[in-house]
């Protein structure tokens, strides 16, 4: 509690660049992970000990430091920002991110932490930050959920919810004020900061990882679209969706035709005219396609 204090006795200084970088890089990627973890675990242990009074004051001060941190490390990671610590830093939050983190017991992965300073501040996030962390981010939970995802479009698996990598609070079933409510998932908070801005909405959907054979924008499309009903995160998408293809540049024009080709090849042959001449479904079965990553490519 006294180190979380002094923490939050920095916040006199967020405007100084040199203050941020110095900030930032001595938390480093590790240490950007483990205070959401602390705090997360504070207000958990004390709702868990049914002392109301101290989780809501933990809760408290967990939206100041982590306003704090998202803030910091968003204009450490702006290289449009006297604060740009440098691509170093955007590789070790991306290698953190990966990485297993244990608090008080508690192991978790660094974007299930980062996510929540994803939904904090307001401020913008970068087109190089969703170059090197988001796109990362969006590659790990494929890595991490491919196999059970195909499982699912097999006939063993019909039914079955499809997961999405949770952030830390969801994880462990702690709410934080002020950290939004648009999905629990680490995509959602991911996309919830990537779309005020549309060219850090374009720089997610606007790319085809390595060894991939398709476009981000299509995997989250088709292969990951149920995920967003576990989390409930289609809002957060279709912010991002709007933000990267209603301008009025060719990035835009090319997400855009992207979008309706996979939405209409998507659809092939799930409508036909029925016998009074109204629109119906001609196959309700292939109103739920579940495409494996394999099939598509």
């Amino acid at each position: 509690a006294g180190a979380l204090g002094r923490l939050e006795s920095y916040a006199t200084s967020p405007d100084d660049p040199d203050f941020v970088r110095a900030f930032v890089g001595t938390l480093g990627g590790a240490g950007v992970a483990g205070v959401p973890g602390v705090l997360v675990w504070r207000i958990g242990d004390a709702l868990r000990n049914g002392d109301t009074a101290r989780a809501e004051r933990v809760a408290a001060q967990a939206r100041r430091v982590l306003t704090l941190l998202s803030a910091a490390v968003a204009r450490a990671t702006d290289p449009g920002d006297a604060a740009f610590a440098g691509d170093d830093l955007l590789t070790e939050l991306a290698r953190q991110g990966r990485a297993r983190h244990t608090v008080f017991g508690v192991t978790y992965y660094g974007y299930q932490a980062q996510a929540l300073l994803w939904r904090f501040g307001g401020h913008a996030w970068s087109r190089r930050f969703m170059e090197i962390v988001g796109r990362d981010a969006i590659a790990f939970e494929r890595e991490l959920y491919a196999g059970r995802w195909q499982a699912r479009a097999g006939l063993l698996g019909l039914g079955a919810p499809q997961v999405a990598l949770l952030d830390l609070a969801a994880m462990l079933g702690t709410r934080l004020p002020g950290a939004g409510e648009s999905g629990r998932a680490v995509l959602d908070a991911l996309f919830t900061a990537a779309a005020p801005d549309p060219a850090a909405a374009q720089a997610l959907l606007d790319h085809t990882p390595a060894g991939w054979g398709r476009s981000t924008l299509s995997y989250l499309l088709t292969t990951r679209l149920d995920a967003f009903d576990l989390t409930g995160g289609h809002a957060s998408f279709g912010r991002l969706l709007q933000s990267a293809t209603t301008g009025q540049d060719s990035v835009s024009a090319n997400l855009a035709t992207e979008l309706a080709a996979t939405l209409s090849d998507h659809l092939d042959g799930v409508f036909g005219v029925g016998d009074d001449g109204r629109l119906t479904i001609a196959d309700a079965e292939d109103c739920l396609l579940y495409p494996s990553d394999a099939a598509d490519d």
